[in-house]
């Protein structure tokens, strides 16, 4: 028996991602700013670990190997009772679209309540720990907010990046001048 198998390597930090056009802002600005961003963690000892997991799959891959149409014809039949997209994926996969036998289930299908053991959010670690945050400033920014923030960021020992929306930096409301990080390093 064949499967195909799929590689899954998740951070023990839990997911972080930023959304797309944060992604290509950064790529843009700073090309090396993930693998800096790596270094720095190694640096302060915040070493990465992932978790290794194997997911097989054997829907409509193990199927075209099954002599019996019957069988092939009953799989999808059932797989509408759960998801008719993957239905449709498997049926297509087995050039099998419209043959899937009609299923009576013993018991009717209904919604079930979300799982907090299934959840990224509830499962995510409740520390700040070895991750790094952005801080968002702009013109008028408050100069003692920002220090308790940086403060609160270091006491999680967690690391930060000051993001401004120029180069220059931006401006306090007591006047001075604070420069953004980490698309644009400091001149030298």
């Amino acid at each position: 028996m064949s499967s195909f198998l799929k590689f899954h390597w998740r951070p023990k930090l839990g997911p972080a991602a930023v959304v797309w056009d944060e992604a290509m802002k950064i790529t843009g600005a700073d090309p090396d700013y993930h693998r800096r961003d790596l270094w720095e963690a190694i640096d302060c000892g915040d070493f990465p670990e992932w978790e290794f997991g194997v997911q097989v799959f054997a829907l409509a891959f193990e199927l075209a190997r099954v002599e019996f149409k019957g069988i092939r014809q009953k799989m999808p039949g059932h797989l509408l009772l759960v998801d008719e997209a993957l239905h449709d994926i498997v049926a297509a996969a087995l050039g099998m679209e419209g043959q899937a036998e009609t299923i009576v289930p013993a018991v009717s299908p209904r919604d079930l309540p979300p799982s907090p053991a299934l959840s990224m959010i509830a499962n995510d670690p409740a520390t700040l720990q070895g991750r790094k945050a952005g801080i968002l400033i702009t013109d008028g920014f408050d100069m003692q907010l920002l220090a308790q923030v940086q403060a609160g960021i270091i006491k999680e020992k967690a690391n930060f990046a000051i993001i401004a929306p120029k180069i220059g930096g931006a401006t306090a409301s007591d006047r001075s001048r604070t420069r953004g990080s980490p698309f644009f390093p400091e001149d030298t």
